[in-house]
């Protein structure tokens, strides 16, 4: 049922990609900013871990991840989102664009 409800309702089959929140109160974020341009590199790789994506939904995925990691300059598939959030969108310091959960390249992940 969760594997279901995963696909059914963060499934963007259209984008064929993982949507990156959904909301209960609205966006935390500016109307002008489309949080759905944003792949989320590290949960896809769950998500195929966990068995949750078809064969053609991996491959298309991979492709995407690929081709991140070249626009960003980036070493590995190991970001964790591309593009980033742009900078000042949150409270924490640390998740500056690039810098760890906000575009970071974490190779030990990505290398596996």
């Amino acid at each position: 049922m969760i594997a279901s409800n995963t696909m059914k309702h963060l499934w963007d089959d259209k984008n064929q990609k993982f949507i990156p929140h959904i909301y209960i109160k609205g966006s935390p974020f500016p109307k002008d900013f489309d949080e759905n341009q944003i792949y989320y590199h590290g949960g896809t790789a769950i998500a195929i871990e966990a068995n949750l994506l078809s064969k053609e939904q991996i491959k298309t995925s991979l492709d995407k991840m690929i081709k991140n990691v070249k626009d960003a300059g980036a070493a590995t598939i190991g970001l964790t989102v591309y593009p980033t959030y742009p900078a000042g969108f949150f409270k924490n310091k640390g998740m500056y664009p690039y810098g760890y959960q906000n575009g970071g390249d974490w190779t030990w992940f990505g290398e596996e």
